[in-house]
């Protein structure tokens, strides 16, 4: 990449903040995506990996009789302190790792940079790497209690759902668009997993549209749907996953 100035630095200092012990004398590589530390001090080709956009800051020290200090610090709370001999290298490596870990535009992120090694129906088979119908199905999928249905495929009922979804075999058509026109962005109740030996299931949907008092028929008939899904249990669990805050605010726009 253009911003890497100077790729390798031989004879680089990695101390450790935490112990006394002699820093690694090693090598320091600069990549398209990592600044990668090779000891080259002990017996085992020991490695330390940082990668770009987990760097939060970089700080180049004044010059000490030791070499140029470079303070690393992370987002994941990972701290490095080298100290390369020479200063020119330090500024250099300070310098890209600043332009590396701080894009100035999305463009310039390394996933827009990326070319693998494949020819382009390679590449387009990559779609086809998640098949729900077979994960489906590898979960015991259609049976007795559930189906699978595409009432969705071409992302009327719910754009930000798959095409084929799981509902519950109980329920009709009309209840599944009924329910869909109650809940946020017409996501409604789906299975998410289901456990074929005990014929448990998780379905996840957004929140209901029903301000302080509304209800809905077929978004009830749905839910009651789902728990007739599975015979072994008499009762159902609802887990509102958002923060008390969102959920207040949820309530105050006319949301469950």
């Amino acid at each position: 990449m253009r911003h890497i100035l100077t790729p390798k630095v031989e004879e680089v200092k990695l101390f450790d903040r935490y112990t006394a012990k002699k820093p690694a004398i090693g090598t320091l590589y600069l990549t398209a995506t990592h600044l990668i530390f090779v000891e080259t001090s002990c017996n085992t080709r020991k490695e330390t990996w940082m990668l770009h956009h987990l760097i939060a800051t970089v700080e180049k020290l004044p010059l000490t009789a030791m070499g140029c200090p470079l303070h690393i610090s992370c987002k994941n709370f990972h701290v490095a302190h080298f100290v390369i001999s020479s200063e020119r290298d330090c500024q250099n490596v300070h310098q890209s790792l600043v332009r590396l870990s701080q894009p100035g535009k999305v463009e310039e992120l390394y996933a827009f940079l990326y070319n693998p090694k494949q020819d382009e129906d390679e590449r387009r088979n990559g779609w086809g790497f998640i098949d729900s119908a077979m994960d489906f199905k590898r979960m015991g999928l259609p049976n007795e209690f559930w189906e699978m249905t595409d009432l969705n495929k071409n992302y009327e009922l719910c754009s930000t759902y798959h095409s084929e979804l799981g509902i519950p075999k109980t329920a009709s058509k009309s209840t599944v668009f009924g329910s869909a026109k109650f809940r946020s962005r017409g996501r409604i109740p789906t299975l998410s997993y289901y456990h074929k030996e005990s014929n448990a299931a998780i379905c996840r949907c957004s929140q209901p549209l029903s301000g302080l008092s509304a209800r809905c028929v077929e978004d009830e008939e749905m839910l009651q749907a789902i728990s007739r899904a599975n015979p072994k249990s008499t009762f159902m669990y609802v887990v509102d996953t958002k923060p008390k805050l969102n959920a207040m605010a949820n309530r105050a726009a006319g949301k469950g």
